[in-house]
């Protein structure tokens, strides 16, 4: 949840899309970047709609990172973003997900 704080060049960056079921392999295209396919579980998550520019999403993070904290549940998985809309759009939309659990 705190990426920003970290140089872009230490982020690690996976990125998902949807695959019919029936494909079990992948090619590897390009030397150095893996690609595999995975099942994401998930469990109970948190999201919200973030609605204009991606550099103005921190507020919208921070807004869903106190809804959290405040209704006791704790964040267990990294920060997601599901793209709505083309980042030439108007009105960018941006799905800010955590996976997250109850506090014990």
């Amino acid at each position: 949840p705190d990426a920003y704080l970290y140089p872009k060049g230490e982020w690690l960056i996976v990125t998902g899309l949807p695959v019919p079921e029936h494909i079990t392999s992948l090619p590897q295209k390009e030397p150095g970047i893996e690609v595999k396919l995975e099942t994401w579980e998930y469990g109970t998550v948190a999201q919200i709609l973030h609605l204009g520019p991606y550099d103005q999403e921190m507020e919208t993070v921070e807004r869903l990172q106190k809804f959290i904290t405040e209704n006791c549940y704790e964040i267990v998985g990294p920060h997601e973003e599901e793209y709505q809309s083309r980042p030439d759009a108007k009105v960018i939309k941006t799905l800010i997900r955590y996976q997250v659990k109850k506090r014990s």
